[in-house]
C-alpha cells in the first residue's frame, strides 16, 4: 500500500504581520496537517515583524516552517525559489493574507487526485477565493467576486458549482500543483517580479498539453482589499498582468472589461441619442447579476434593491476602469521591454522555525 501523498506548503509574504499569524494558525488546523511535511515561507523584503510574528506562531503550533529572506520585493523570484526549494513532489500555494479552511489541503488533494484517474496530464487544481466581509466595500467585492458578469468571467468568478472547468492558469492564492509539471514549464519566471508570475506559468503549462482546473471548492478568505483603493490597486496590477501577456492568449476577460469600460465612459462624456439605449443596458446588466426576487418586493424593499443595482454598476465602473488602465500600462511595459532587467537574488541566510 502506497504511502499518504505528502505536501509542501508555499507562501510569499510582505508586510503582513496582522495576518500571517491567521493563516499559520489556520494550517495547523487542518484535517490533513500529516501530509503537510513542510511550510517554507519567502519573506519578501518585509519592513514588518512578519517574520517575527511567523517564527512565534510556527513554534507556538509546532509547524514545519522554514523561512527564507528575499532582499528586493520581487513575486516570480520568490515563487521560483519556493519551487527549487521544496522537497516533496506535489505543492499548494496560499497568500500570507488568507485563512484556510479546515479541509482546505484534504479537498485540494481530493480534486487533484479524482481528476488525475482520467486525465493524464494534470498539472493542478485550485479554487476561489472571497473577502472576509469585515464592512460593505469588502461585502460588495465579495458579491462581484460570486458573479462572472460582475468580475469579468474571471477564474475567480466563472466556475460552474460542483464540477471542474478548464482555466488557463490558477491564481496561486489558492492552488495546488505538480512540482514536476511546474519545473518542465521554465519555473516561475522572475521578470515578473510584482504580478503576473502565476498567469505567465499557467500559459507555459498549456502550451506543453498541461491541463489546470478550477472548482467552486476550496474557498479561502483572502483578506486583500480593506477598501476602494486598495481593491482599485488590485485591479490595476491585474491588468498589468494581462497587458503583459497580451498576445499570448485570447482574453475574453479583457475584452469584456475593455467594452464595459469604454461603454461606460461613452455614457458619461457623450450627449447622444444613444445614452438611453447604455443606461437599459446597463441596468440590464444589473438585473441580471442581482434579479429582483419578484415574490418579495415591496414599498420598503424597492429601494434597497435599486440601490444594490447602483452598487453594482458604480464597483463595475471602478474594477474595468482600474483593470482597462492597468492592461494599458502593462502593453506600455511590454513595448518598453520594461522586465529585461536581472533577477534579484536571495540572500544566504535562512531562518528556520
Amino acid at each position: 500500500m502506497s504511502s499518504p501523498l505528502q505536501v509542501s506548503i508555499l507562501i510569499c509574504a510582505h508586510n503582513e504581520e496582522l495576518k500571517i499569524g491567521q493563516l499559520l494558525v489556520s494550517l495547523a488546523h487542518q484535517t490533513f496537517a500529516d501530509r503537510i511535511s513542510e511550510i517554507l515561507l519567502v519573506d519578501n523584503a518585509s519592513t514588518d515583524q512578519t517574520v517575527e510574528v511567523a517564527k512565534n506562531i510556527a513554534e507556538t503550533y509546532q509547524l514545519p516552517l522554514s523561512i527564507t529572506p528575499l532582499k528586493i520585493n520581487n513575486i516570480g523570484s520568490a515563487r521560483k525559489h519556493l519551487i527549487t526549494a521544496a522537497k516533496e513532489d506535489f505543492v499548494a500555494f496560499v497568500d500570507a493574507d488568507c485563512k484556510v479552511d479546515p479541509r482546505w489541503l484534504q479537498t485540494l488533494i481530493g480534486h487533484y487526485s479524482n481528476l488525475s484517474k482520467h486525465h493524464a496530464k494534470v498539472a493542478g487544481v485550485g479554487g476561489p477565493h472571497r473577502l472576509p466581509g469585515k464592512n460593505l466595500i469588502q461585502k460588495i467585492i465579495t458579491h462581484n467576486l460570486e458573479n462572472g458578469f460582475l468580475h469579468g468571467f474571471s477564474a475567480q468568478a466563472h466556475f460552474t458549482k460542483g464540477f471542474p472547468r478548464r482555466k488557463d492558469h490558477l491564481p496561486t492564492t489558492n492552488a495546488f500543483f505538480s512540482k514536476k509539471s511546474i519545473i518542465d514549464a521554465g519555473n516561475f519566471s522572475e521578470y515578473f517580479s510584482f504580478v503576473g508570475e502565476d498567469l505567465d506559468l499557467g500559459l507555459r503549462l498549456r502550451k506543453k498539453d498541461y491541463e489546470l482546473f478550477i472548482f467552486d471548492t476550496p474557498q479561502v478568505i483572502n483578506d486583500c482589499a480593506d477598501g476602494i483603493t486598495d481593491w482599485t490597486k488590485r485591479m490595476f496590477r491585474f491588468g498589468i498582468a494581462q497587458g503583459l501577456t497580451f498576445g499570448r492568449r485570447f482574453s475574453f476577460v479583457t475584452l469584456y472589461i475593455i467594452s464595459i469600460t469604454l461603454l461606460i465612459v461613452f455614457l458619461l462624456t457623450s450627449t447622444t441619442p444613444l445614452q438611453p439605449f447604455i443606461v437599459t443596458l446597463l441596468l440590464l446588466l444589473a438585473l441580471i447579476t442581482k434579479p429582483l426576487p419578484m415574490n418579495q418586493i415591496s414599498r420598503f424593499k424597492i429601494s434597497k434593491y435599486i440601490l444594490s443595482f447602483v452598487i453594482g454598476i458604480f464597483s463595475l465602473s471602478i474594477t474595468c476602469g482600474a483593470y482597462y488602465f492597468g492592461f494599458l500600462a502593462g502593453l506600455f511595459l511590454k513595448l518598453k521591454n520594461f522586465f529585461k532587467t536581472k533577477p534579484q537574488s536571495f540572500s544566504s541566510s535562512s531562518a528556520t522555525g
